[in-house]
């Protein structure tokens, strides 16, 4: 499923998760499927990744899945892949239906098919480069696979592709409704908005030939049911189009920045956070729903109120289940550590722009979703010259986030302090920082002096430290506390989170991280165990002596500030 509800309740479906056909090809002998009888083939679960086999632990390179499924409605079907890591391309009956690069964003295809048995194709390399999204040596394990579920689905001539709802405290609703039309000659259908199953507004659009085009429908909710960590109250938007039919989850919530203060329904909120990836040692990306929701009591347990989805897209699941949890998101698209002539130009900056639009398009009803977060770690230190002008970029990517959605801030994490050249841009500045771990001091300054100097330079905004931590390898003890110990973890969180306590301009702060997660083979040298070790959990997800503290501390926060 692409998320814990049915989208798309009344249209038939194939779901094609199970049992593939994963051939791989190191050798990069095929070009089609035709060639497939060259390679061996094995089975393959999907969603999975291919490095949880023991002989593919660390391949980096193509592969091919393929399998069988049978349809018994002919006509228009549409395509869903969840995500592929990384460059997918696509086949059905032979027939090349295009690709799409980025492994933590969904894609599909409209095609003509018919009842019977077909064949599906995927191309999938998840190799990285300079010119890849994201580029390579990124500090987490770069999987490959079919990540994500798979459906096929019948569609009319006429259908809903998407719906984007928003709603004020007031109870005011807006949906966008994309509506889809594959005949060349324009049609007139009736076009309605329920809430909760209560028809709210009804009437007839006409959508020219061959367009995809926007419209709006109006509503309020009487009495609205306000979202929030303490009662994450949802709706259901349900649009009809003649015979089809979309549904949307949303909540009625408010996000706004007043000067140094992050404000949730018009209430200052202190955020008390993890960063999260999307990892298991049995799983890779492709966490199955049951693990998702452990992380989610887990996470909850530990008194947080958000997750910061680190460092790409997370699963549409995940989010449902946040949503519903009443904790806060933090989105990001996985922009890390580009240079600045990357982020300035292609074709990094339109894949950057491209993985935003989709992130945008696929996540914008979740009300856990608090913040866009355009890259991390790049290298926004940079001074403008010749071909490379990072501030018109900067600029032109901001822009672009907020033309997508103006109601939430928009942000990018930077690690570069006092010489970022374009914090200025973000709504929240968020700032990475490891004191205490790789360094001492920056310039001088401690941790309690660094941040007020940033604070110093951003009066007017608010901070969130959206990284800081140190690794503690589980089972390590050393009564002086030495680094590495699960002691020295933990004291490093708490005099950290006391220190930021201090400061009346942070907002919050994300421990690195939840859980210990794998590295990039080409890092296995300098992380022990072939982990970062920073995990308040261990990759099993059991608990260092940091939890503990950092539960308690978490706990002492949310009696002061809810």
């Amino acid at each position: 499923m692409l998320g814990l509800y049915d989208r798309t309740p009344k249209r038939a479906k194939v779901t094609l998760d199970g049992w593939w056909e994963l051939c791989i090809d190191r050798e990069e002998l095929c070009e089609t499927p035709a060639d497939l009888d060259r390679l061996q083939a094995r089975r393959a679960w999907v969603p999975g990744c291919w490095n949880t086999e023991l002989d593919l632990q660390d391949y980096q390179g193509v592969a091919w899945y393929r399998r069988l499924f049978e349809c018994d409605f002919p006509g228009q079907a549409r395509l869903v892949l969840g995500a592929v890591a990384d460059l997918a391309q696509v086949w059905l009956d032979d027939q090349y239906l295009g690709e799409h690069e980025g492994g933590f964003t969904a894609f599909e295809f409209v095609t003509s098919v018919q009842a019977g048995i077909h064949e599906l194709v995927v191309r999938v390399d998840n190799r990285h480069s300079e010119t890849t999204l994201p580029k390579e040596g990124v500090d987490w394990f770069p999987y490959g696979g079919i990540t994500r579920s798979v459906i096929c689905e019948q569609v009319g001539a006429a259908f809903v592709r998407n719906v984007h709802v928003r709603g004020d405290l007031q109870g005011q609703v807006e949906a966008q409704v994309y509506v889809q039309n594959l005949d060349q000659a324009p049609v007139t259908l009736p076009l309605s908005l329920s809430i909760d199953g209560v028809l709210c507004v009804e009437e007839t659009v006409t959508i020219a030939g061959g367009e995809c085009q926007v419209e709006t429908l109006r509503a309020r909710i009487a009495g609205p049911r306000l979202w929030s960590p303490e009662q994450p109250n949802m709706y259901t938007a349900t649009v009809r189009l003649a015979e089809d039919e979309h549904q949307a989850r949303f909540g009625l919530r408010e996000i706004r920045v007043r000067g140094v203060d992050i404000l949730l329904n018009g209430e200052k909120i202190w955020i008390r956070g993890v960063n999260r990836h999307e990892d298991h040692p049995d799983w890779g990306f492709a966490l199955p729903p049951k693990l998702m929701g452990r992380d989610i009591d887990i996470i909850r347990g530990l008194n947080c109120n958000a997750v910061r989805g680190s460092h790409y897209p997370n699963h549409p699941t995940f989010l449902d289940m946040c949503d519903e949890a009443g904790l806060l998101f933090f989105a990001e698209i996985p922009a890390w550590q580009y240079s600045a002539a990357q982020l300035a130009t292609s074709p990094t900056y339109d894949k950057m722009a491209q993985t935003l639009r989709e992130m945008v398009d696929q996540q914008h009803n979740h009300p856990c979703i608090f913040t866009w977060c355009l890259h991390n770690e790049c290298r926004t230190d940079a001074e403008d010259e010749g071909d490379v002008d990072l501030t018109a970029a900067t600029s032109k990517l901001f822009a672009l986030a907020r033309s997508l959605d103006d109601t939430r801030p928009v942000t990018f994490a930077s690690d570069k302090y006092w010489r970022d050249r374009q914090l200025h841009q973000a709504d929240v500045i968020c700032l990475n920082e490891y004191i205490g771990w790789y360094v001492d001091e920056l310039d001088g300054a401690d941790f309690e002096a660094y941040l007020r100097r940033m604070a110093e330079r951003h009066p007017d905004k608010p901070i969130l430290i959206t990284e800081f931590g140190a690794g503690g390898i589980p089972g390590y003890h050393s009564m002086p506390g030495l680094k590495w110990s699960e002691e020295y973890q933990a004291q490093h969180l708490k005099r950290s989170i006391e220190t930021m306590l201090e400061n009346d301009h942070v907002s919050g702060c994300f421990v690195w991280q939840y859980c210990d997660i794998m590295v990039h083979p080409s890092r296995a040298l300098r992380r022990p165990r072939s982990l970062n070790n920073k995990g308040l959990v261990d990759e099993y997800r059991r608990p260092k002596l940091g939890y503990w503290i950092v539960k308690e501390l978490y706990a002492k926060i949310a009696g002061r500030t809810d």
